[in-house]
């Protein structure tokens, strides 16, 4: 088996985007993808498949990778050479991702014709979006998703059309239990909600940090308590 070292290893010298390409197969690989070439595909090599250079329905170029989950086409993979700016090539891997040939949209995952999952990669960075989520956007990961952890985003989704996601559940919370709150917590919680709502950058830490390390932890339980823990199925 060769590891990430020594993925790394054997792109050295290489121009960048073949290097790219060496580390990001890698990088499935470790993930749990079957990385296949387009010309002899077996999407029963396992849960997830990520086939190389599939060609799109005419104007939509050729996509880098075709991510498959449980034999359905689910996302794709837009590779750059290594060094490039990512935020600058969502356009790209869009283009892909609406782009199916009528042989494949058959029996793939599509919101509104689209694939939910477009990640965008050169080796050293992966940019993620989940379709499913309000507002999708891009977000830096640490690594290319699980093929499981795609399928799991995708019944939740199928199994709670109205809230799919995490992102989507927090913009619907029940009402907040008040009684046994402080007014600083009641705030710093109204806060922090109003932030994961809009999705900004950066949860109002500033808010909970007007009170010491024992308001805080107070303040993180009861968010934990009172509003997310009902989201959980028992």
């Amino acid at each position: 088996m060769v590891t990430a070292m020594g993925a790394e290893a054997s792109a050295e010298g290489l121009p960048a985007e073949q290097r790219a390409r060496v580390l990001i197969d890698r990088q499935l690989a470790d993930a749990g993808w079957a990385v296949q070439d387009r010309k002899d595909p077996n999407l029963f090599a396992g849960p997830g498949v990520a086939v190389r250079e599939v060609v799109m329905k005419p104007g939509h170029g050729r996509a880098d990778y075709l991510l498959y989950v449980d034999r359905r086409a689910v996302g794709v993979i837009e590779a750059k050479p290594q060094g490039t700016t990512l935020s600058g090539v969502e356009w790209q891997s869009a283009m892909y991702a609406d782009g199916l040939p009528d042989a494949i949209a058959k029996r793939a995952v599509t919101i509104e014709g689209r694939l939910p999952f477009v990640v965008e990669a050169n080796g050293s960075e992966t940019h993620f979006t989940n379709g499913y989520d309000p507002d999708a956007r891009a977000r830096r990961l640490f690594c290319i998703p699980r093929p499981g952890t795609l399928a799991k985003v995708i019944r939740d989704a199928e199994t709670d059309p109205e809230r799919p996601t995490w992102r989507a559940k927090v913009r619907d919370l029940p009402d907040l239990e008040t009684t046994a709150l402080r007014p600083a917590q009641i705030t710093a919680i109204e806060g922090i909600e109003q932030s994961l709502a809009e999705q900004l950058p950066q949860v109002q830490g500033h808010t909970a940090g007007r009170w010491g390390a024992g308001s805080r932890r107070i303040v993180s339980y009861q968010i934990w308590a009172s509003r997310f823990q009902p989201l959980e199925p028992h």
